[in-house]
């Protein structure tokens, strides 16, 4: 469990949104604060407590009137995201200090019809988010699912206008 919060932990931008990749993204620091709440008390981790913001009706209903103390007598420690390559998740994120970052996704997509975000980014300047991925994409079947569901729908790197190509266990040339 520490493990897998240490890589969400990871994947959060500075301000503490999750990136907009992916088919269905979205992007809500309150979508995680009872997360990292509860995971603030339990391991005992005051950089979460930061994360959470808050102690909320979900810890509340966990950990009761005790773990809500023990909440709010965690130290105040800063969270700072800072520089991070995450090999597990595939995603490199670069600060730039200024409340200004780049985020890039380098899991290629299993299959070409997967949602083709490899090597898509999301560029914040001073805390605006300026370039995202541009996200979830038609139904199949629907006019523009198959643009939406390609790469030059999204902000990704072409090289000579060529999209990635899925990924294969079979050695390539």
């Amino acid at each position: 469990t520490r493990r897998i919060l240490t890589l969400l932990e990871g994947t959060l931008a500075p301000d503490g949104t999750l990136p907009m990749f992916g088919t269905a993204a979205r992007s809500k620091v309150d979508e995680l604060s009872d997360l990292y709440a509860l995971a603030a008390v339990i391991f005992n981790e005051p950089r979460w407590k930061n994360l959470a913001g808050k102690f909320g009706i979900l810890p509340y209903l966990v950990l009761g009137e005790r773990g809500k103390l023990q909440f709010e007598t965690l130290t105040e420690k800063s969270w700072d995201s800072g520089s991070r390559a995450i090999s597990e998740l595939a995603l490199v994120r670069l600060d730039a200090g200024n409340r200004s970052w780049l985020t890039v996704n380098a899991r290629p997509a299993a299959a070409q019809q997967d949602h083709q975000d490899f090597l898509s980014y999301e560029l914040y300047v001073e805390g605006l988010r300026v370039v995202v991925d541009s996200g979830p994409y038609s139904p199949e079947g629907e006019v523009w699912s198959r643009y939406f569901s390609s790469a030059q729908a999204h902000n990704v790197l072409l090289i000579d206008g060529t999209s990635p190509r899925a990924a294969s266990t079979e050695s390539q040339p």
